[in-house]
């Protein structure tokens, strides 16, 4: 049994899918699939800030929206509380059109 210390977080944009397309203006949610002690962790989704905004629904659930068009690349990072030690998801990718 691996310690959950060391399993990095999942994330997808629903039903395991980890590319997706989309016309600006539309929001699309972000989930984290991994299941963490949210009192013992932090959470931080990693995006490109630049023409998006970032609506946070819970610590398992994001909504993302860009304005500009393009291919945006997005992960997120859980970071222990008690240690600091911080995981990085794999990436998925936003193609805004």
């Amino acid at each position: 049994m691996r310690n959950i210390q060391h399993i990095k977080p999942s994330i997808d944009f629903g039903f395991g899918a980890t590319q997706k397309r989309e016309e600006t203006y539309t929001p699309v949610t972000l989930w984290l699939s991994t299941l963490y002690n949210t009192s013992a962790y932090t959470f931080e989704v990693l995006f490109p800030p630049s023409g998006g905004s970032l609506q946070k629904i819970s610590d398992y659930e994001y909504r993302i929206t860009y304005v500009d068009s393009g291919t945006y690349e997005i992960s997120m990072a859980v970071t222990q509380k008690a240690t600091g030690i911080r995981l990085v998801s794999n990436p998925v990718t936003l193609t805004i059109y």
